[in-house]
């Protein structure tokens, strides 16, 4: 009984908090986006696919995001409204983390499997985003560029 019970409450959970990240970001189509917004993605990724558009509030601030396939990178990028790129994300290959990450993966994990690797831009900082499937579990873990591990959680 407590198996289903809690079984019941994550669902739950899971259910609100999806609701409460779909009432925040919003989705639009291309004549929605700002043309401050359209123009500077289209000079930063001229052969790029556009998979979704949205907006969101952050910190009071309207922001859109884009999500893009640009030959087989996946990227999702925040910009402001004024066209300034603040944050993207990219998917990369494992064997495209700096040698300082794969060496940390490899002492910290090394009973577990990359699964997927991103890349976190944010300004001037650089963070790696990592799936690492360790027997049946997955886990999610940030290291910045020189390997040292800055969150760890389960996806």
């Amino acid at each position: 009984m407590n198996k289903v019970y809690v079984l019941f409450c994550s669902v739950l959970i899971m259910g609100t908090f999806s609701i409460a990240v779909s009432v925040n970001a919003q989705k639009l189509t291309r004549k929605d986006v700002p043309t401050a917004v359209s123009s500077a993605f289209e000079k930063s990724y001229p052969h790029a696919i556009v998979r979704s558009f949205s907006k969101e509030k952050r910190n009071g601030e309207t922001v859109y995001e884009i999500e893009c396939m640009d030959g087989k990178i996946r990227r999702d990028i925040i910009y402001s409204a004024a066209g300034t790129a603040l944050e993207m994300e990219e998917r990369i290959s494992p064997a495209d983390l700096p040698k300082a990450v794969q060496q940390a993966i490899d002492k910290e994990y090394h009973e577990g499997k990359v699964k997927s690797a991103e890349r976190l831009t944010k300004g001037s900082s650089i963070k790696y985003e990592v799936i690492i499937r360790k027997g049946r579990k997955n886990l999610e873990v940030v290291f910045d560029e020189k390997g040292k591990v800055l969150k760890t959680a389960k996806p």
